[in-house]
Formats: C-alpha cells, structure tokens, sequence
C-alpha cells in the first residue's frame, strides 16, 4: 500500500468525521420547525429540499436539513398526529392520506394525539359497540395500522374528549392492532423525553372531564361531547356537530334552513336534551365529581411514578386545570343561553298581551327588561372563546409545573409552532396547504409538517421554507379554533 494511497485514505477519513460532526452537532439548538408547500427550491440556514418530491425523512448534513429519497441519517423517533376523527362514516380521503403516511415511516412510533375516533358520533354509548361501527367504517385504515404494527412500529393513542372511551376499548385495540407489546392507550398525557404530549380538552372548559384519570362514562361526559352524542348524533343533525360560535338565533335559523318541515322536531329534541343537561348538572353532577376525583386520585400516584414525577406536581397541575362547565349547573344553564332564550321568551308574551290585553307596568317592565338583556353586551356577547389561546397559557402551566422543554396538543384544529409549544392542528380538518402532522427525532427536536391532502395532491411538499417559524414566531391563524362544544359552527373545512 502506496503512502500516497494511506495518505488521501486518511485525508478522506478526517473529512467524513469532520462532516458526521457537523450533521450531528452543529445543528443549532433544538427548535420546533415548520414544513409548508412550495413549488420553488428551498434552501435556508435549516433546509435544503428539492421540487417534485414528497416530504421523506430529512437527512442531518453539515449543518442542513437535505431531503433524500426515503434514506436518511436520522429516521424519525416518533410521528405525531392530532384529530383524525376517524367516525362510524368514512372518510375515504382522510383514510387514504393516513395510509400513505404510515407507509412513508414504516417501523416508526405513531402518536395519535387524541380525538383519533369519533365515538361521540354515535348515539350508543357503548364502547365495544362504537369500536365495530368505527372499524367497519375504516377498513382501509384499520388494515394500514394492522400493517404498520407489523412492519415493526408501535402505535400510541392518547384519549381526547371524542375517544375517551378508548379507555374501555384498549384491549379491542391491542387485539386488533398486535397486542399490547406495540399498542397502547393513554388516558392523559405521555411523555417522549422532555417532550409532554396531550390532547389539550383538559384546559378548555366546554370539553374538559370531571378527572382526566377518572373511568370513562357516558353519564359524566363534557357538555360539548354529549351534546353531539345526545343530540346531533340522535337526531341526526350532524351539521351541528363541530361548531361552538352559533347563537341561538342562528341556531334557529340554521335549523329551518337545513331541515325544513322537520325543524321544530330537531328543535323541540335540542331542548328536551338541554333541559336534561341542566337538570343533570344540578342533581347528579356532585357526587359523580366527588367520585371521579376519589378514583382518579388514586391514579395519580401510579402516573406520577411511571412518569418520573412527584406526584405533587400534578396535583398542582389539577389544581390549576379550569373547572369544566358541565361540573355545575349555573354555568351549564348559562353556555346553553337559556338566560337568552327566557328573556326572548318573557319579551315576547309581554308584547302579546300588550297588544291584546292592554298595557299595565308590569307587562311594559317584563318587555323592557326582555328586550334591554338581549340588547346589552352581556346578553350578546359570545361564551365561548375558543380553546386556542386557552391552550397556549396552559402550555405555560405544564411547563412551570412539569419542567417540560416542549408541550405538544391537538383539540384546537388550529396548527401552531414555537420553541416551546407546538399544536398539531388537525389532520382530518385541514387548515394548511395539507394535512398537519410532527415529526420527532432522537434529540427531541420536532418539525411540524403537512402532508399533501389526495384531492389536492401535488406531489411538492417541502419543509421549513419560512426560517422564522422555527424560532418561535410562527404565524397565528386568523380563525379561532374549535372542538366540538355546543351549538357551534365548525370554522375547518374536511377536505373528505
């Protein structure tokens, strides 16, 4: 061997561990990374990606993210993905999209973020029932996930406030999906390293459970969800099942819009179903809240020790969780405007019998009353604000309390990416150039993504064209977020 040949051997040698270094450590600090659409070529001080390509795995290369063809250096650890709704009706695109995502990351863990099944969309509060409704909707999809577990990977399904009977239904999943060695439920949080993930209904009032440890029932479910149980999925108003902003003036006129003849039907059956929510709230709801804080309390300390936590941390993290609005009977009786409705009513058989008995003070004073509550800002004002900036100061909460680096949610539809908080949005109800998902390294480090939706598939995604998003400044949505809860409008259009 020729000194010469020794020499550009080790030269070549120094020059491949000098580059591993720079792919390996020179990254920069970890950050959370955007991914969009462009049909330009893209190269930033984070990314390099080619035109034409779907997003693959991005390969670490001195400094940059260098898209490859499917090989990699650094394969993700995990991908993360939030609100999918798989119901008892397919949706054959949604379906599709998850396929060929699960085909591009074979043998990697799969983290769905809750809201993964659409239980509430069913009017039987069964979960063995609601599980063989949703698997004969979703053939295509079950056979994908069944195919993944066997490729290798791992499935994770953390319950959110549509799916929180996958707590019932965990050992349909592991006897479906490979057993419980590759499939999980997690009725809260998880934790991947210093990366804490949950759904998010905890911190938004309409959706929130009495106890997030507690046994799932139907008879304590959040307002929101046993409102599209009770109602929109007994009456078959689905067109009500995804909306939170709708008045109820709107309602009203929505309803005879959409149902013609059979609008005082849907109507009279809202009433009889918020009336019983109200009467629920009053008679039965303390004690079913005294029972689920005993049981879940007990679980607490069994989390905190899987976790690695004191258990005293999320006893404050409880503490400071908001108080659901189904746990009492003033604030149930007030979200369904029933304050609204009285005074509209009162107005009106005040204005009846003025003008068919005559006037007298106390008719003048219930109309004036009437008709001055609902003009006033308190009688017009929205009450639900939305879960979105809710869940952005809870993110601050787990962060003090928990010492999370990272907290990862869904619930909200709404995408957002900083150092500190990212929400996976929702891949079913898209709001990007595609459907929004995560994926998570070895190091920890998260790269928010949208996979091309199949009615509108381009075949161009790349990933963090906007270098800003990655340093905590990514843009907000103008909309506000939403899941489901009362009367509401769903402001995400399903591309399915």
């Amino acid at each position: 061997m020729s000194k010469s040949f020794r020499r550009r051997r080790l030269v070549g040698t120094i020059r491949a561990l000098r580059e591993a270094r720079f792919a390996l450590g020179r990254i920069g600090p970890r950050a959370v990374r955007r991914s969009t659409v462009d049909s330009e070529l893209v190269a930033t001080k984070n990314c390099v990606c080619l035109p034409g390509r779907r997003i693959q795995p991005t390969t670490l290369y001195a400094g940059y993210f260098l898209e490859t063809n499917g090989s990699s250096l650094q394969a993700p650890r995990a991908i993360l993905l939030s609100d999918v709704h798989l119901g008892p009706y397919p949706k054959p695109e949604v379906a599709r999209d998850l396929c060929q995502l699960l085909a591009a990351n074979p043998g990697v863990e799969f983290v769905f973020v809750g809201d993964t099944f659409e239980f509430s969309a069913l009017a039987e509060a069964d979960p063995e029932l609601g599980w063989r409704r949703i698997a004969e909707a979703n053939v295509e999809a079950f056979d994908a996930l069944g195919e993944h577990v066997c490729s290798g990977g791992k499935l994770t399904f953390i319950a959110g406030n549509h799916d929180a009977a996958l707590t019932r239904a965990a050992h349909l999943l592991a006897a479906r999906f490979g057993g419980a060695h590759s499939t999980r439920v997690v009725p809260w949080f998880l934790h991947l390293g210093d990366v804490h993930v949950e759904h998010g209904h905890l911190w938004d009032r309409d959706n929130a459970p009495l106890h997030p440890l507690a046994d799932w029932s139907a008879a304590t479910e959040p307002l929101g969800v046993a409102l599209m149980r009770r109602f929109c999925a007994a009456q078959g108003a689905h067109q009500f099942a995804h909306a939170h902003q709708t008045t109820p003036v709107q309602g009203l006129v929505r309803t005879f819009r959409l149902f013609g003849w059979r609008a005082p039907l849907i109507v009279l059956g809202y009433f009889v179903t918020a009336f019983a929510l109200c009467f629920e709230a009053l008679l039965l709801r303390p004690q079913q809240a005294a029972k689920d804080a005993r049981r879940g309390g007990v679980r607490v300390h069994a989390l905190a020790a899987e976790v690695g936590l004191e258990e005293q941390r999320l006893v404050r993290l409880l503490e400071v969780a908001p108080e659901p609005t189904h746990r009492r009977a003033r604030s149930t009786f007030m979200r369904l405007y029933f304050d609204r409705i009285f005074a509209a009513i009162g107005a009106l058989v005040a204005l009846v019998l003025l003008a068919s008995s005559g006037i007298t003070l106390a008719r003048l004073a219930t109309l004036g009353v009437g008709v001055t509550y609902l003009l006033t800002g308190f009688g017009r004002a929205g009450r639900y604000p939305g879960p979105v900036d809710a869940l952005e100061r809870a993110s601050e909460k787990i962060r003090g309390e928990l010492g999370a680096r990272v907290v990862v949610f869904g619930h909200t539809h709404v995408e957002h990416a900083s150092e500190a908080y990212v929400n996976l949005g929702s891949f079913a109800y898209c709001r990007g150039p595609g459907r929004s998902y995560a994926s998570m390294d070895y190091r920890g480090s998260l790269d928010l993504r949208y996979w091309p939706r199949s009615s509108a598939r381009s075949g161009i995604v790349s990933a963090l064209p906007n270098a800003r998003a990655g340093l905590g400044e990514s843009p907000r949505s103008p909309t506000r977020g939403h899941s489901s809860s009362p009367g509401i409008e769903n402001s995400c259009a399903e591309s399915s």
